[in-house]
């Protein structure tokens, strides 16, 4: 998003406060601003700091709660809007009821609060999280799309090689519901098909993913590749992309798996039926389901069914649109219709 404003003319600074500065580099060829006096410094001084750099801006747009809480305090006249990217509580690790406390009083100050699916838009508001929940509205996320629509259909499985690849990029943390993705691979080898899964991410449940799959003897058939650099390359690699999910708020890796045109298999939750269309052929609720799909994915023509339905769903999310909705919320919130 930033990328894009400074290319139609925003002047665009990022204040990280905390986690690697990844894109670092990437920003400052777009001409991002940085200022990374905060990064990294503890929440007081952080607290104490923030008004020095908060104060000389038009609008403050506030991700994750660090910086909403920040937003909140530090700022008296300059616009205030925030994103709420989770289905889940706005402050994790404290009681539900403080969180939602907390949560009413930052959006309180906010102009507009963003969630990025319908689905995180019902959640804020059933979970009480809002302090107006007129305040509120969904604006997708948009993507980059490198590979124009229907570029290329994806390779075809060679002939003489009956082996099937499926992977998936996710956390090691209970959202993402490995042993489900593990248990589908467990399935399909079952039915004596050849399948080498594969699985991008780090995190906290790695242990004991590692343990699942030596004790669901798939040793041969999983392997665990850590984080990686090139996402793109890696998917274009693999002929099926699955998504386990227990929940997501939008699900940015699916559009990623669009661009790299494969097929997805995605649990039918949340918001990723939202991302991928609600009669998208990949969508399952059990691991019965999941499995029939994923074997259904051997004929050649079902992969490019999926792959089409895909191209057509991708317009909905690209970066033009995803700029051109926040420009219209920081029109109206500058010109006081907030």
């Amino acid at each position: 998003l930033a990328k894009v404003q400074v290319s139609n003319g925003y002047e665009v600074c990022i204040i990280p406060l905390k986690g690697n500065l990844d894109l670092i580099e990437e920003f400052r060829v777009a001409g991002v601003q940085l200022r990374l006096e905060l990064h990294n410094r503890p929440f007081i001084f952080q607290l104490l700091m923030a008004p020095k750099y908060l104060l000389h801006f038009d609008l403050i747009h506030s991700h994750l709660p660090r910086s909403e809480i920040l937003g909140r305090l530090c700022i008296s006249n300059v616009k205030f809007i925030v994103t709420r990217h989770n289905a889940e509580s706005f402050f994790q690790g404290i009681p539900n009821r403080i969180s939602s406390l907390l949560s009413r009083w930052v959006t309180s100050r906010a102009s507009v609060v963003i969630a990025i699916s319908k689905a995180v838009e019902v959640f804020l508001i059933e979970n009480n999280e809002l302090k107006n929940p007129n305040k509120c509205q969904v604006i997708y996320y948009g993507f980059e799309f490198q590979k124009r629509k229907g570029s290329s259909i994806r390779r075809k499985l060679s002939r003489n090689r009956k082996i099937l690849t499926v992977g998936t990029i996710a956390r090691y943390s209970p959202q993402k519901n490995l042993p489900l993705f593990l248990q589908i691979v467990h399935g399909v080898t079952a039915m004596n098909l050849d399948v080498q899964a594969s699985i991008v991410g780090s995190g906290p449940l790695k242990p004991k993913i590692s343990r699942l799959i030596v004790e669901m003897n798939l040793q041969n058939s999983v392997t665990c590749l850590g984080k990686i650099s090139n996402v793109l390359e890696y998917l274009e690699r693999i002929d099926i992309f699955l998504l386990t999910s227990n929940y997501e708020g939008f699900g940015l890796v699916l559009l990623e798996a669009m661009d790299a045109e494969i097929p997805i298999l995605a649990s039918n939750n949340s918001a990723i039926p939202e991302v991928l269309g609600i009669n998208h052929p990949g969508l399952f609720s059990n691991l019965d389901e999941a499995v029939s799909k994923l074997l259904s994915l051997e004929e050649e023509k079902t992969k490019e069914f999926f792959i089409k339905f895909q191209n057509r769903q991708r317009e909905k999310f690209t970066i033009r649109k995803y700029f051109a909705a926040h420009h219209e919320v920081y029109s109206e919130v500058l010109s006081n219709e907030f």
